[in-house]
């Protein structure tokens, strides 16, 4: 036939033992031959399976791929690296490179082709992944410089309406404008925190958190996200118990289990959030010996496509997903995972093929005691000290502010705009300051390289960071080895003063 031969046995099991498949094949556009890793590759069990195709229609997910090769061919009777998608028995999308050459009869002319296809399908993957991992990292950075600036106005505002409100008698005209104005800075300031925990560019912070409320508060950026062929409903349960959490994280566990539903219903369907208490060991609960005591629970049950076997064992994989690359957005089921894990929580799920998936989430519940919600007044009367704080913040409006605010509070304050002039401070200073008050971000020197150098001056300083954001490792290293707290922003007199207290308080 004017193909060769691979009679030659050493040939052949070079053919056969080869990692990358092999074929040979005719311009008809049929299979000659093909070794085992081809028939792995496209799935077939056997060789006389694959010599019954039609190439074009079988194996090219795209057509006009078949067309670019020929015309390849015919220019130059080769190609190297050729990458093109193909797929397998079963409908899988595969990428492949191609390298192939022509097999000519005695009169020269063109009556086959040779040539070896290598899989990049999961190369292509991680390389997407990479990509999408830059651009979320671009995003953040971007996120956060914009909630720098943004935050320290929102400190100003809200903090200036608290310190306002305060001070005016309760039949004042002009109160009811200035409660509005605070209203909406807050608003202002969960957008941004969302925006921040999107970006994953915010430092954790537990503390007490009411479930219901965090749902509550997320059901307008749920539909937005969900889009009108889905309907949201939610069950919560109104006694509640608090658990104690990170809100940022929280929502962004929310989110990503909405968006992981979302993509399970692309025809539409209905997604249920719900919370209860529950005590555990319960015959309706996880059979982990570790889960023990009061518990929130938190379900989402979706009426998607559900997951398969192969599917749910693999689901909180980092890099694992059914989706198309074009589909991914790097909001994954494995920061949901990593979410609960860090929380002290616990996350289990049913699902089935066709009928939906019901995720289940513990977290440990506060005592009850401290599930009481404190009332919020502004005419509360705020911790009072007399220490010395130094303050470091270069924004001239948030250093007015908080210089105003604990002043007021009978603390000695020293202000300075950057690390230089707080630094020059000290050496003047007799003593020195009970408390290092100091942005994380700033020009030149930052808060965290302030800290280190006067807590090694001082060993008894005590340190508190304030920042609307921060991906400094070294200040979350502070934070997190208790060498320094943080309050982030914006924050308001009360939520300052009561922090300012309980640090120095601590001995």
């Amino acid at each position: 036939m004017g193909f060769g031969s691979l009679e030659n046995e050493e040939y052949r099991r070079l053919f056969e033992e080869s990692r990358d498949a092999i074929y040979i094949g005719t311009l008809a556009g049929r299979v000659l031959d093909i070794n085992s890793a081809g028939l792995r590759l496209f799935r077939y069990g056997s060789k006389d399976e694959m010599r019954a195709l039609e190439i074009a229609r079988d194996l090219y997910w795209n057509p006009e791929d078949r067309k670019r090769a020929e015309q390849l061919f015919v220019q130059q009777g080769f190609f190297e690296d050729f990458e093109l998608e193909l797929k397998t028995r079963d409908g899988k999308r595969l990428r492949v490179l191609e390298s192939a050459s022509a097999i000519h009869n005695a009169n020269g002319e063109i009556i086959g082709f040779r040539g070896t296809l290598r899989d990049v399908t999961e190369q292509r993957k991680l390389e997407e992944q990479l990509r999408q991992s830059q651009k979320m990292d671009a995003v953040g950075r971007l996120a956060g410089g914009v909630a720098h600036d943004f935050n320290n106005l929102l400190t100003a505002i809200n903090g200036y309406s608290e310190l306002t409100l305060a001070r005016m008698p309760e039949d004042e005209p002009w109160r009811a404008a200035l409660i509005e104005i605070r209203k909406a800075g807050k608003r202002a300031a969960e957008l941004t925190r969302r925006l921040l925990t999107l970006s994953r560019q915010q430092m954790v912070s537990p503390r007490r958190l009411d479930l219901n409320r965090a749902v509550t508060d997320m059901e307008k950026l749920l539909r937005r996200v969900l889009g009108e062929d889905i309907e949201l409903s939610t069950s919560l349960d109104p006694t509640l118990r608090a658990m104690l959490a990170d809100q940022g994280q929280i929502e962004q566990m929310v989110l990503n289990l909405a968006i992981n539903a979302r993509d399970a219903m692309p025809q539409g369907g209905k997604l249920t959030l719900s919370t209860s208490n529950i005590v555990l060991p319960s015959p309706d609960g996880p059979a982990s010996p570790e889960l023990r005591g009061h518990y929130v629970l938190l379900t989402v049950e979706d009426s998607g496509c559900g997951m398969d076997t192969e599917v749910q064992q693999r689901v909180f994989e980092p890099f694992f997903s059914t989706k198309e690359e074009s589909q991914r957005n790097g909001l994954g089921l494995s920061v949901v995972y990593g979410i609960v894990q860090q929380n002290k929580g616990h996350i289990s799920f049913d699902s089935r093929t066709d009928e939906g998936t019901l995720f289940r989430l513990y977290f440990p519940a506060l005592p009850s005691e401290e599930t009481r919600k404190e009332p919020e007044t502004v005419s509360e009367t705020l911790p009072r000290g007399n220490e010395t704080v130094l303050l470091v913040e270069d924004d001239e409006g948030v250093r007015a502010l908080v210089r105003q605010i604990l002043e007021l509070q009978g603390y000695r304050v020293l202000s300075a705009a950057n690390a230089a002039q707080a630094e020059a401070l000290c050496d003047e200073l007799p003593r020195h300051p009970d408390l290092l008050l100091t942005d994380i971000v700033m020009p030149e020197k930052s808060g965290v390289e302030l800290a280190e150098a006067l807590g090694n001056r001082y060993p008894d300083l005590k340190i508190l960071f304030m920042s609307g954001y921060t991906d400094r490792h070294d200040a979350v290293r502070m934070v997190n080895e208790r060498k320094a707290a943080f309050l982030a922003k914006p924050f308001t007199p009360k939520a300052l003063a009561h922090r300012l207290r309980e640090i120095l308080a601590a001995g």
